[in-house]
């Protein structure tokens, strides 16, 4: 038999491993799975238990009510000129993600590193030409237009160019101005690539400013998100894609592939996003402390690590630090340390605090980096004392404190080696 080697997630796999060692009875701080900390909003949770009879498949493309709500989220949040017959509603954004890749036969497909693990196993498994897009500490992890160009530049002739876009980022919490937006779209049209916008932490942006792709270039821009990251409902498996009018073709392929693979998104769980997305005060306020909660954790994380003389991106969005520990690259040597998966492991043994290595996220295996997601924390109790408490250092000790002692412990670590 000839098979696809496609390992699990290595997501999965660190969580997998960090949980192992839990129920071993050994402390373990869980910086490596991208969780969102927080429950679903209550009444989104109100609207499922509502509607959790509802049994019946629905069109492909989702149910017609939620499609036009999400269409309007997008309208409103994000200016995108959509209607309800641009969006697709599916079993998570990874299935939409994989669609519209899929769609294509034979593209080039161009990919950020670091960039989320799942982008190119999913350009692999479809067998697409992919190029890497090396992103620098030096420039701040950010896509530079001369950067994006070379990409273009090294795609095989004749192929389909898409871009895999991705902020705010995974793994790395970085947010895009407009002005370099424009610099990007103008390269992607002059390019006529593809834009693939994965904006599943847009709503999470730390102060509400989130800048959609799409605004840039609307005529070949696919956005897509979803509720597991702003509505800490990743289990429920709900995605979204906003299809551009003028790509009806894509969308019409999208949702052939769609057709096969999942049917449909589960007949409940869309019924409850109708709630999730109405832009009611309950939904306001359950964000506006997500937002608070997050910037102050984020902003934190990035104070404690660079204070212990090593890099790491000061997030603006989302759930993520992207660590770079190339600073005490020497240091490492010393112990026989010479890759991201060793870093990790030892890291994960000598403190119990479990990151991702850089490598799942396509850097080289001798770049020493991490993704740290500071979610390791109660969030319904931090959500709950929101709501009357102010979000300071005294409030992240109280009800983020596995979140600072897993921080503290990497700094305390790093320190003792020096």
């Amino acid at each position: 038999m000839k098979l696809h080697p496609t390992p699990e997630s290595p997501t999965l796999v660190m969580h997998n491993m960090a949980s192992l060692r839990e129920t071993a009875g050994q402390p373990v701080i869980k910086f490596g799975f991208g969780q969102s900390p927080f429950p679903p909003p209550t009444i989104v949770i109100e609207a499922l238990r509502d509607n959790a009879h509802r049994h019946d498949y629905t069109p492909v493309a989702g149910i017609p009510a939620l499609r036009q709500a999400v269409a309007a989220h997008h309208k409103q949040f994000d200016l995108i000129d959509c209607t309800d017959k641009n969006v697709l509603i599916s079993a998570g954004s990874k299935a939409l993600l994989y669609a519209a890749m899929a769609a294509f036969q034979n593209a080039a497909v161009i990919i950020p590193a670091p960039a989320w693990v799942s982008y190119g196993p999913q350009a692999e498994l479809i067998g697409h030409e992919i190029v890497p897009l090396p992103r620098m500490a030096g420039k701040d992890w950010r896509i530079m237009p001369d950067d994006l160009q070379r990409a273009a530049e090294q795609c095989s002739a004749g192929r389909d160019k898409i871009l895999i876009f991705n902020a705010p980022g995974n793994p790395d919490g970085i947010c895009y101005t407009a002005e370099e937006l424009q610099a990007l779209a103008e390269v992607a049209r002059k390019n006529d690539m593809l834009i693939i916008s994965d904006e599943i932490y847009g709503r999470l942006h730390f102060d509400d400013a989130h800048i959609s792709m799409a605004r840039f270039y609307p005529e070949k821009t696919v956005v897509t998100s979803g509720l597991s990251k702003w509505g800490g409902a990743g289990g429920w498996r709900l995605g979204t894609a906003v299809v551009p009018e003028g790509l009806s073709g894509l969308r019409d392929a999208m949702l052939g592939i769609l057709s096969e693979i999942v049917s449909c998104a589960p007949t409940p769980i869309q019924m409850a996003a109708l709630t999730a997305y109405q832009d009611s005060p309950e939904m306001r306020d359950a964000l506006a402390r997500r937002r608070s909660i997050l910037k102050a954790v984020g902003t934190h994380s990035y104070e404690v690590l660079t204070s212990a003389g090593i890099g790491c991106t000061k997030p603006e969005g989302g759930f993520y630090c992207f660590v770079d520990f190339m600073p005490m690259q020497d240091v490492f040597a010393k112990r026989g340390i010479k890759d991201s998966y060793g870093l990790c492991e030892i890291l994960l043994q000598e403190t119990g605090v479990a990151l991702l290595a850089g490598q799942a996220f396509g850097m080289a295996p001798d770049y020493l980096s991490a993704r740290l997601a500071f979610v390791d924390f109660d969030g319904r109790a931090a959500l709950d004392a929101a709501k009357s408490e102010t979000v300071d250092a005294a409030f992240l000790q109280k009800y983020c404190g596995k979140t600072c002692q897993g921080l503290a412990a990497i700094k305390t670590w790093l320190e003792g080696l020096k």
